[in-house]
């Protein structure tokens, strides 16, 4: 079975019906990846010790929500033991 985390939206917005039947579409929302990496990237500007720039950040906090889809993937549940 495919592993579809990365693809997978984050808070979407399905869109309505109204009385008369007719559709209004949703937003998809963010990807998970796309959440992960946004997370990630808050929590490093939030460290005042941190240094580096903008485009540090941005790679570092995509290849931290890899590394966290990766996980989760392989249905690791942080046990270390």
């Amino acid at each position: 079975m495919k592993d579809d985390n990365a693809t997978a939206n984050a808070f979407p917005d399905g869109g309505v019906t109204h009385a008369n039947g007719q559709a209004e579409w949703g937003q998809p929302g963010l990807t998970k990846r796309e959440y992960f990496a946004a997370m990630a990237m808050q929590g490093m500007l939030a460290d005042p010790e941190r240094s580096g720039g903008p485009s540090s950040y941005a790679i570092e906090a995509v290849q931290a929500a890899d590394a966290l889809l990766k996980e989760l993937a392989r249905g690791n549940s942080g046990d270390q033991s």
